[in-house]
Protein backbone atom coordinates (compact mmCIF):
# COMPACT_ATOMS: atom_id res chain seq x y z
CA UNK A 1 0.00 0.00 0.00
CA UNK A 2 1.47 3.43 -0.81
CA UNK A 3 0.89 6.69 1.22
CA UNK A 4 0.24 9.65 -0.41
CA UNK A 5 1.09 13.23 1.17
CA UNK A 6 1.67 16.38 -0.72
CA UNK A 7 3.74 18.69 1.14
CA UNK A 8 4.21 22.43 0.68
CA UNK A 9 7.58 21.60 -0.30
CA UNK A 10 10.02 18.66 -0.55
CA UNK A 11 13.27 17.78 -1.56
CA UNK A 12 14.25 14.98 -3.02
CA UNK A 13 18.51 14.59 -3.54
CA UNK A 14 18.41 10.87 -5.25
CA UNK A 15 17.03 11.30 -8.66
CA UNK A 16 16.16 7.18 -8.78
CA UNK A 17 13.16 7.99 -6.26
CA UNK A 18 11.51 10.33 -8.98
CA UNK A 19 9.32 9.15 -11.91
CA UNK A 20 6.27 10.29 -13.93
CA UNK A 21 4.06 9.77 -11.09
CA UNK A 22 6.14 11.80 -8.59
CA UNK A 23 8.61 10.60 -5.47
CA UNK A 24 8.79 6.95 -4.96
CA UNK A 25 10.29 6.86 -1.36
CA UNK A 26 10.82 9.10 1.08
CA UNK A 27 12.09 12.67 0.57
CA UNK A 28 14.94 14.30 2.36
CA UNK A 29 13.68 17.33 3.29
CA UNK A 30 10.25 18.34 4.29
CA UNK A 31 8.80 21.68 4.85
CA UNK A 32 5.12 22.29 5.79
CA UNK A 33 3.58 26.03 5.85
CA UNK A 34 1.24 25.89 8.59
CA UNK A 35 -2.10 27.13 8.30
CA UNK A 36 -5.17 27.21 10.97
CA UNK A 37 -7.29 24.13 8.57
CA UNK A 38 -3.70 22.00 8.31
CA UNK A 39 -2.20 22.51 11.63
CA UNK A 40 -3.02 19.42 13.66
CA UNK A 41 -2.12 17.26 10.23
CA UNK A 42 0.77 19.09 10.27
CA UNK A 43 1.84 18.72 13.86
CA UNK A 44 0.44 15.47 14.55
CA UNK A 45 -0.24 12.87 11.48
CA UNK A 46 2.14 14.15 8.96
CA UNK A 47 5.30 14.46 11.49
CA UNK A 48 4.40 10.56 12.17
CA UNK A 49 4.24 9.46 8.50
CA UNK A 50 7.59 11.36 8.00
CA UNK A 51 9.33 9.87 10.60
CA UNK A 52 8.06 6.36 10.12
CA UNK A 53 9.44 6.85 6.47
CA UNK A 54 12.27 8.33 7.20
CA UNK A 55 12.49 12.35 6.27
CA UNK A 56 15.55 13.14 7.70
CA UNK A 57 14.10 16.79 7.82
CA UNK A 58 10.85 18.25 8.61
CA UNK A 59 9.92 21.61 9.27
CA UNK A 60 6.90 23.47 10.17
CA UNK A 61 6.72 27.12 8.96
CA UNK A 62 4.50 29.08 11.03
CA UNK A 63 4.24 32.38 8.26
CA UNK A 64 2.13 34.76 10.72
CA UNK A 65 3.78 34.21 13.80
CA UNK A 66 7.14 33.83 12.27
CA UNK A 67 8.10 31.03 14.00
CA UNK A 68 9.97 27.48 12.43
CA UNK A 69 9.39 24.40 14.21
CA UNK A 70 12.05 21.64 12.90
CA UNK A 71 12.41 18.15 13.22
CA UNK A 72 16.03 16.28 12.12
CA UNK A 73 15.77 12.49 12.33
CA UNK A 74 18.11 10.65 14.43
CA UNK A 75 18.65 6.66 14.75
CA UNK A 76 15.25 6.49 12.78
CA UNK A 77 13.19 9.08 15.20
CA UNK A 78 13.10 12.32 15.17
CA UNK A 79 15.09 14.29 17.89
CA UNK A 80 13.18 17.02 20.41
CA UNK A 81 12.22 19.46 18.16
CA UNK A 82 13.80 22.87 17.47
CA UNK A 83 11.76 25.78 17.81
CA UNK A 84 13.23 28.97 16.57
CA UNK A 85 12.00 32.72 15.59
CA UNK A 86 11.82 32.96 11.51
CA UNK A 87 15.12 35.27 11.68
CA UNK A 88 18.12 35.79 9.95
CA UNK A 89 19.07 32.71 8.50
CA UNK A 90 18.60 29.48 9.46
CA UNK A 91 21.29 25.66 8.00
CA UNK A 92 19.15 23.00 6.48
CA UNK A 93 21.50 20.01 8.49
CA UNK A 94 20.38 17.29 5.58
CA UNK A 95 21.76 19.70 3.03
CA UNK A 96 24.99 21.00 3.89
CA UNK A 97 25.60 24.66 2.39
CA UNK A 98 21.90 25.63 2.11
CA UNK A 99 20.41 27.99 4.17
CA UNK A 100 16.88 29.83 4.43
CA UNK A 101 16.58 33.19 4.96
CA UNK A 102 13.47 34.42 6.38
CA UNK A 103 14.14 38.14 5.02
CA UNK A 104 10.74 37.69 2.94
CA UNK A 105 8.64 37.26 6.05
CA UNK A 106 9.50 40.04 7.11
CA UNK A 107 8.37 42.78 3.83
CA UNK A 108 10.25 46.23 4.63
CA UNK A 109 8.65 48.12 6.05
CA UNK A 110 6.52 51.20 4.46
CA UNK A 111 8.75 54.40 4.13
CA UNK A 112 6.23 56.46 2.37
CA UNK A 113 6.24 59.91 3.51
CA UNK A 114 3.46 60.59 5.94
CA UNK A 115 0.97 63.65 6.14
CA UNK A 116 2.63 67.21 6.12
CA UNK A 117 2.74 68.96 9.35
Amino acid sequence: MNTVVQPDLAVVCDAAKLDQAGCRGAPDWVVEVISPHTAAKDHVRKRELYERHGVKEYWLVHPLDRVVTRYVLANGRYAQPLIEEAVGRTAVACLPGLEIDWEFLNPPDDTRPGPAG
